[in-house]
């Protein structure tokens, strides 16, 4: 006789960087837990910049070294996910969590809240 299957309970939360309703089990969520879209944004970020500790707190200006890192960052961010980012006056002042907000809606699977 084989036991019945567990159920995963599965609870809703919100994403710490967009605010989507996200549905996950216990293990995954946490105070900070980013939905799936928002996280791979992040994890973008800080794949670019290994050496820096990135967080959605981390203005965007700190992640270029010079003005041509800035110009690559930009145009590697406007070809990976396929739309042109804001002004470079407003991009300043951004951190990271803002450009994840920004791309995440503009996208068409992007956030409903």
């Amino acid at each position: 006789m084989t036991a019945p299957p567990q159920t995963v309970s599965r609870s809703p939360y919100r994403c710490s960087i967009c605010g989507q309703a996200v549905l996950a089990s216990p293990p995954e969520m946490a105070a900070d837990a980013a939905c799936p879209p928002c996280d791979r944004l992040l994890r973008w970020f800080q794949q670019r910049r290994e050496r820096t500790p990135i967080t959605t707190e981390t203005p965007f200006f700190k992640l270029a070294h010079d003005s041509i890192d800035y110009v690559e960052l930009v145009m590697a961010l406007e070809e990976e996910f396929d739309q042109v980012g804001p002004g470079e006056g407003e991009m300043v002042t951004m951190t990271v969590g803002d450009l994840i907000r920004y791309v995440r809606a503009r996208q068409p699977e992007g956030p409903s809240a």
